[in-house]
């Protein structure tokens, strides 16, 4: 399962002039405008959401903090010292919110009455490589709410719990991201680890049902064949009971022909 977890802050200000970068999303260079204490510098996404391994690489040279503009509601922020030295790929960080590839019954029946939720959908599938916050505006929220994420197993076919962080003032929660997927943010004003828990005590006792009702259906299964078997056995010792007596009269019979 993926590995997420809120962030202190869900909002991360530029510190510094935010930067526009140009082909490749380049970052620029150290000795133009980056000092050499870790800044954070702001790039905007919206019309371009692939980022390219050797931004990836720039961000963890130079040790700065990246925050993605995606959308008006939507951000990522990678700092560079989670980028590891090898292993990085062109990634699409696109993100789709109110729709995602969940059946609309699953999401229902999570979703608790009178809760609201917002769907994600990742355009990278797998993990990245590298750890990522993703910020999201949650206009329904108010402020000190719950936004719980949810990961849809698509082999299970269930949801996994997978964090809740806590809405901000400006109805924004943050997720920290390894992998990317299908997801549903449900608001509520209590952490939703309890929809994990019942889930476990049910499929508990869902099993131990299945159990007796198997063992029910051997028991009945059984039954039938070892009732010919008892018939078997009762025939025979009428059986035996009837040659031990045709040979006992036969036996009193030459007796008293052997005396006359």
């Amino acid at each position: 399962a993926p590995t997420a977890k809120p962030t202190a802050d869900a909002t991360t200000a530029a510190t510094e002039t935010p930067v526009q970068p140009t082909n490749n999303n380049n970052l620029p260079a150290p000795s133009d405008s980056l000092p050499t204490e870790k800044q954070t510098v702001t790039m905007d996404m919206s019309n371009h959401a692939m980022i390219y391994a050797q931004t990836l690489e720039k961000i963890r040279n130079e040790k700065v903090e990246a925050v993605l503009t995606m959308s008006d509601t939507v951000s990522w922020t990678i700092d560079g010292s989670t980028i590891p030295e090898e292993g990085l790929a062109d990634i699409n960080l696109e993100v789709t919110t109110g729709e995602s590839a969940i059946p609309s019954e699953k999401i229902e029946e999570l979703v608790p009455e009178g809760e609201s939720y917002v769907e994600l959908s990742l355009a990278h599938s797998g993990e990245f490589g590298f750890s990522a916050v993703l910020t999201v505006k949650l206009e329904e929220a108010k402020t000190g709410q719950y936004a719980n994420l949810f990961y849809f197993n698509e082999e299970s076919r269930a949801f996994e719990f997978i964090c809740a962080s806590t809405v901000n003032e400006d109805h924004s929660a943050g997720f920290e991201f390894k992998h990317a997927s299908e997801y549903v943010i449900v608001i509520s004003d209590v952490t939703m680890e309890y929809i994990t828990e019942q889930k476990t005590d049910s499929d508990s006792q869902i099993m131990d049902e299945q159990e007796v009702e198997n063992e029910q259906e051997f028991m009945a299964e059984e039954a039938p064949a070892k009732e010919p078997v008892k018939a078997a056995a009762v025939i025979a010792l009428i059986l035996l009971a009837s040659t031990a007596i045709v040979i006992g009269g036969y036996l009193i019979v030459s007796k008293k022909k052997d005396e006359d």
